[in-house]
């Protein structure tokens, strides 16, 4: 059968076939050049300067869909904080924990772990947890002693009633 089928007509197939997957490919890049780009760190932290509180959140949720090399510890501070910015301490407190407890490698994990404190003593008002948090920041902190983070610890850790020994 092969054998009465013209060349023209499989050289004609093979045209046919090779267009196709080119048309598949622009297709394809087309599509992929229309997805919403993400925001860089610092971009985020821009909107968050700008008080662009749902803006930083979407651009969070994006850049948390597809991390890829970004610092994800850092992702779900700016990701915390938006959500405050929004008034939703208690969906903030789920991405700090998250920031600090998954990606404690991160740079990030000492001011995520203040911001879940300020939660537990503003919103739920557990000042024990906020101690045992900040003890905790100040451990992660040790090695980097960066002052704004530990001015803000020592701040928090004065608006705490003295724990009880």
């Amino acid at each position: 059968m092969s054998r009465n089928f013209p060349r023209t007509s499989l050289a004609l197939i093979a045209l046919a076939a090779f267009s196709a997957l080119l048309a598949f490919g622009a297709v394809q890049s087309a599509t992929l050049d229309t997805a919403p780009r993400q925001a860089a760190p610092d971009a985020i932290e821009a909107m968050l300067a700008e008080q662009k509180f749902a803006e930083a959140l979407e651009a969070c949720t994006r850049a948390l869909e597809r991390p890829g090399r970004r610092d994800v510890g850092q992702t779900c501070n700016q990701c915390g904080r938006a959500l405050l910015g929004l008034n939703r301490p208690r969906d903030a407190s789920v991405m700090f924990a998250r920031g600090a407890i998954l990606y404690g490698d991160s740079s990030f994990t000492a001011p995520s772990l203040i911001e879940l404190a300020i939660i537990y003593r503003d919103t739920f008002a557990r000042p024990e947890v906020s101690h045992r948090l900040l003890n905790r920041a100040q451990e992660e902190e040790a090695s980097r002693q960066r002052p704004d983070v530990l001015e803000q610890l020592t701040s928090v850790r004065a608006s705490l009633p003295e724990q009880p020994r």
